[in-house]
This record gives structure tokens, sequence and C-alpha cells, in this order.
């Protein structure tokens, strides 16, 4: 369990029938499309990328504390 999570890997299982028991049933994850969210992964982009992220949030942080005292 702890090897799956840290690498991020996952096992498909497949489950056994009778023969009156067995229908075909379409993957939830096969059928459905990719969200933007699932393409885009934060560790996959450049460390300037990275940097500007952390900036533009650091900022609007500040910016919402100096807001707050006023």
């Amino acid at each position: 369990m702890r090897s799956e999570q840290q690498g991020g890997l996952h096992r498909h299982v497949a489950l056994v029938a009778t023969a009156g028991e067995a229908t075909p049933v379409p993957h939830a994850h096969s059928a459905a499309p990719r969200s933007l969210a699932h393409g885009v992964s934060l560790l996959r982009l450049s460390v300037p990328a990275r940097l500007l992220i952390v900036a533009v949030a650091s900022a609007l942080l500040w910016g919402a504390v100096l807001w707050a005292l006023n």
C-alpha cells in the first residue's frame, strides 16, 4: 500500500464471474473525458513557471493582508 501511494501506481483487478453472470461493464475512467485539472501537473512545469505562480500567489496574499489591515 505504501509503495503504491508513493509511486502513484494503481492496479486493475479482473473479477471472475460465472458464464450466466458475465456482463461487460465499461470502465468509468475510459468513457469520461479528461478534465483540464487532470491534464496539468504542477510538477511538470518549469522552474520559472513555478516561481511565477508562487510570486503571484504571494502578491495576492500580501495584498489581502494589507487590505485587511486598512
